[in-house]
């Protein structure tokens, strides 16, 4: 399982007015997992952002998430929900699930077409309707993207 170090910060005051003075560029999140109670956090946006763009699994990136803080700890961490926001579409809040090699995670890839079908070769448009696939796999298995050839 190829890891990536992260750092976060412990929450303490939880709720809507609290999460509005956290300050330009920090965002809540949430780690949860079977064997761990709920533990809310702040990230730094700018960074997480720069970390899914440059990673090739994207948001399927496995995060070793070190928490400082009242909670400090240490968490294998899979980004689980990513919220948007409606007009902006940068990052609002995140649900990160607490992984381990043994268990199996559902997540969703992202599934690209290759080669050339029939009806394009004689001027037709190939639409591609199924831009992810669900698939359930071990942390360390999960492709960067599905790849079907036409």
């Amino acid at each position: 399982m190829d890891k990536v170090k992260f750092n976060a910060q412990h929450r303490v005051q939880i709720g809507k007015n609290q999460v509005k003075q956290l300050g330009a560029g920090i965002i809540p999140a949430v780690v949860y997992g079977t064997s761990t109670e709920p533990l809310p956090i702040s990230l730094n946006l700018n960074d997480l952002t720069k970390l899914y763009n440059r990673s090739e699994k994207g948001k399927n990136t496995i995060l070793e998430l070190e928490v400082s803080g009242e909670s400090s700890g240490s968490y294998d961490v899979i980004a689980y929900q990513i919220d948007y926001h409606p007009v902006k579409r940068t990052i609002i809040h995140i649900d990160f699930l607490v992984v381990s090699d043994k268990e199996l995670v559902k997540t969703e890839v992202p599934c690209r077409l290759t080669g050339t079908a029939k009806g394009q070769k004689m001027a037709g448009i190939l639409i591609h309707n199924l831009k992810t696939l669900k698939i359930q796999s071990l942390p360390g298995d999960i492709p960067s993207a599905y790849t079907v050839d036409i």
